[in-house]
């Protein structure tokens, strides 16, 4: 597993050293992801077509952890959830531009700013909070 920096999306985006993931229950569609650090959150970076194709979709909330990091992406659907999410539209300099809340299943959501967007499990507090 791969950790980014905090404000690295897309272009440039700095990586550090593997890192052996931890999370024994982890979704197959989310291992062997790297790790984006922003925003007080640490999530997977949905890099694969696999990850990027089913998201956190049929989930449960268990097992969809804090949320998942979507890049080069500025909207997104939430066909197939099991519950809502918090969508945070970030732009390219790594800035929220956005923030919709508590976004329902079977709906869309769009930014046209936005680089990449952040899924969050409503109620999952940032990292150290």
């Amino acid at each position: 597993m791969l950790c980014c920096r905090a404000t690295a999306f897309g272009r440039g985006e700095k990586r550090a050293a593997p890192v052996p993931s931890t999370i024994v229950n982890r979704p197959v569609r989310f291992r062997g992801l790297g790790l984006w650090r922003g925003l007080g959150y640490e999530v997977p970076v949905a890099t694969s077509i696999r990850s990027r194709l089913l998201g956190l979709a049929w989930l449960d909330l268990e097992r969809a952890g804090i949320g998942l990091l979507l890049p080069g992406c500025r909207s997104i659907h939430t066909f197939g959830m099991r519950f809502p999410l918090d969508l945070v539209f970030i732009d390219p300099g790594g800035e929220p531009i956005r923030i919709v809340r508590n976004q329902p299943p079977g709906r869309l959501a769009y930014c046209r700013g936005a680089e990449s967007v952040l899924e969050i499990v409503p109620g999952r507090r940032p990292s150290g909070h």
